[in-house]
Parts: structure tokens; sequence; C-alpha cells
């Protein structure tokens, strides 16, 4: 990180990392988190 991001950081409590994950990973968690709400959605 660079100073500027630090110092946006300590204003607004956030810094925007960018894109951390690859379109597969997302997709991978999308269909994961999809999964769990209807096929566990009572755990």
């Amino acid at each position: 990180m660079k100073p500027a991001d630090y110092a946006f950081f300590k204003e607004n409590g956030y810094v925007s990392l960018g894109k951390i994950l690859s379109d597969t990973e997302v997709d991978h968690f999308v269909h994961a988190f999809d999964r769990d709400r209807t096929e566990v959605e009572d755990h």
C-alpha cells in the first residue's frame, strides 16, 4: 500500500484493494453460497 492508501483508510475506515479474486474463484464462492442457502439453510 502507498502512504495515500493509509491516509484514506485512516479517514474512511476502508480502502479498496481492487480485484482480489479471479472470475473462477468468484464463480466458485457464488455457487458455494447459493448451495448453502438452498440445501442446508437451517445450519
